[in-house]
């Protein structure tokens, strides 16, 4: 039917969430590179604290909310989900390994972040090898 339903409304909540996130992550990577000219810096304010390409987060539940909303049209358009793992796969498989590799040659700090925030997802940060060899290298000073 054309009646809205409840997936309509998670999905539209999902999409706007998502454009908010892509939003604010790249206006927070716009400032940052206006602000800090120092060579090397990496970004890890914001959004970009709790993952490492949230952006790109953004960008991939954005198409699980276009799912999402064909889904609540009818479930017969469940192929719709094509467009949304293919996006994970682009990303997680393709785009974030040449970004991550190319930030490594230009930031070799980049590593710390790699170690203890999330590719992904936004979740707090954990400690990793560069954060605990941090920590060890400050109590032997």
């Amino acid at each position: 039917g054309n009646e809205l339903n409840f997936l309509d409304f998670v999905a539209t909540g999902v999409c706007v969430s998502a454009a908010a996130l892509q939003w604010f992550a790249d206006r927070q990577m716009r400032q940052f590179r206006k602000r800090d000219k120092e060579p090397g810096t990496c970004m890890e304010e914001g959004v970009w604290h709790y993952s490492r390409h949230p952006n790109y987060f953004g960008e991939i539940s954005f198409w699980f909310g276009l799912y999402l909303h064909a889904l609540a049209a009818s479930p017969e358009f469940w192929w719709s989900g094509a467009g949304f793992f293919i996006m994970v796969i682009l990303f997680v498989f393709i785009s974030i390994p040449l970004m991550e590799k190319r930030q490594l040659q230009k930031r070799p700090k980049f590593q710390d972040t790699i170690d203890t925030t999330s590719m992904l997802i936004p979740l707090p940060r954990w400690k990793g090898k560069g954060a605990t060899e941090a920590i060890k290298n400050e109590t032997e000073v």
